[in-house]
């Protein structure tokens, strides 16, 4: 026993500074298998140790949330027949993110490229977001973003819309209703505005699915096409928002449909899901020309539009695999839409979590480079299916991240899960070839990929 004991010691000691590749192991019982996942699930946190090692970012995340959680509560104030009774007003620094992304947001609200909006849900309940636009001439292509449950709030999913609004997109995200800034309770439109339970508590399908339905609407929402939802005379009154402030700058092409793509975390993720199938969002499904889900696809829908799945190897914390996952287990909704003969990829990086989507200071785990990783799919997903990029399916094809050593991923073997496949199945850009991988980063499949083998 003792013998044992001093291995593992020796063991959990190396893995810190070995560069291991996915080993042919199944289990625990096999010492490469189980050097390989501790390390994974060590390289999960990855994220966690810059935070607490930069003394800079903790007093960054301290003035920061110092300075909206004050602008919060004031807002509060005013408008007290509307409580957001959250984390994102009640918890100071719940809803700070990266206080690098208030700085990069105030600075785009000065040159008049992001508005702050505050609008209906379907329930009456006043939700808060914000709509982002790219510098220039318009129109664009427009990307919304339906947020994760469990209180995920829009400002952990702005390095997504900043990005994106560099890049040319019009960028739409918000709170759910029941978090962060947005409206806990449903209302009645009547005299008094009576306050109901629906859509509370938070975490339900109204809030998530049927709200990634009415984004799209307020999208493409008019001065003289109001949005759906408004209460007309209440939410002018209140300095509620009746239209999308950036109306004319929406996109539409030749079919007379705007020109959007949707991407959601979580709950998002099978809002997004949710809103590309007629089946279920009879109101402005033909303006959704793509979507991506963050964690992952949902197969109980209808496959529609050219669809993205990327999924993580863990939840909010790592999680050990004393035997190695079912391999397949991520890729059912990506088999759907490949069967359908409709667009679709699947992408699952090496020791991602659930938040390598939704940025969160401390508390929760994610890996260092997940986000980047994931910022480009969906980057060269958008721009193949929104603004028929050229360059787009060569990015989407890149061997960037199977090279040895790979710098992206903290000098391993390969960016991609070592538990999960990551695939692809779409037509190149004039549609006239196709591009087919099960196994990219070859973790069963050693059967070779014409696109992206080396």
């Amino acid at each position: 026993m003792r013998n044992r004991m001093l291995a593992l010691v020796a063991l959990v000691a190396v893995i810190a500074t070995t560069a291991i590749a996915p080993a042919q192991g199944n289990d625990y019982s096999d010492p490469d298998y189980a050097a390989t996942d501790l390390k994974n699930m060590q390289q999960s946190m990855g994220r966690n140790g810059e935070q607490v090692s930069d003394p800079e970012f903790f007093l960054r995340v301290q003035q920061e949330t110092t300075q909206h959680h004050t602008e919060a509560l004031l807002a509060q104030l005013l408008d007290p027949t509307h409580p957001a009774i959250t984390p994102g007003t009640l918890a100071p620094g719940w809803d700070t993110a990266n206080p690098d992304y208030w700085t990069k947001y105030r600075e785009m609200k000065a040159a008049n490229l992001v508005r702050d909006v505050k609008f209906r849900a379907r329930t009456g309940a006043v939700l808060k977001g914000q709509v982002w636009r790219p510098e220039g001439t318009g129109p664009f292509p427009v990307i919304s973003i339906t947020p994760g449950s469990v209180q995920a709030t829009a400002t952990m999913y702005w390095w997504a819309a900043e990005n994106f609004a560099e890049r040319g997109y019009m960028v739409f995200t918000f709170d759910a209703q029941g978090q962060g800034s947005s409206e806990t309770f449903g209302h009645e439109d009547d005299d008094s505005e009576t306050p109901t339970d629906e859509g509370f508590p938070s975490q339900q399908d109204i809030g998530f699915l049927h709200a990634t339905v009415d984004a799209v609407s307020f999208l493409l929402s008019t001065p003289d096409l109001h949005y759906k939802n408004a209460y007309e005379e209440k939410d002018a009154a209140a300095h509620n928002d009746i239209f999308n402030p950036f109306w004319d700058q929406v996109q539409y092409l030749p079919d007379d449909k705007a020109n959007i793509g949707l991407a959601g975390h979580s709950y998002g993720a099978q809002g997004v899901s949710f809103a590309q199938d007629p089946a279920y969002n009879t109101e402005n499904v033909g303006h959704i020309r793509t979507v991506v889900a963050w964690d992952n696809l949902n197969a109980d829908y209808t496959p529609h539009v050219p669809a993205m799945g990327q999924n993580a190897e863990s939840f909010v914390q790592p999680s050990f695999n004393p035997q190695r996952p079912d391999p397949e287990s991520k890729k059912t909704a990506f088999e759907k839409w490949r069967a359908a003969g409709i667009d679709t990829m699947q992408v699952a990086t090496r020791a991602a979590t659930h938040m390598e989507w939704a940025y969160v200071p401390y508390a929760v785990a994610a890996s260092s480079w997940g986000n980047a990783i994931v910022d480009h799919y969906t980057w060269a997903w958008f721009d193949k299916y929104l603004k028929n990029d050229p360059d787009a399916d060569a990015r989407l094809l890149t061997k960037a991240y199977t090279a040895p050593s790979n710098a992206s991923c903290g000098g391993e073997a390969n960016c991609y899960s070592i538990y999960y496949k990551n695939a692809y199945a779409f037509k190149n850009l004039d549609r006239t070839a196709d591009y087919y991988c099960d196994d990219v980063a070859h973790i069963v499949n050693s059967d070779p990929c014409a696109d992206t083998d080396s």
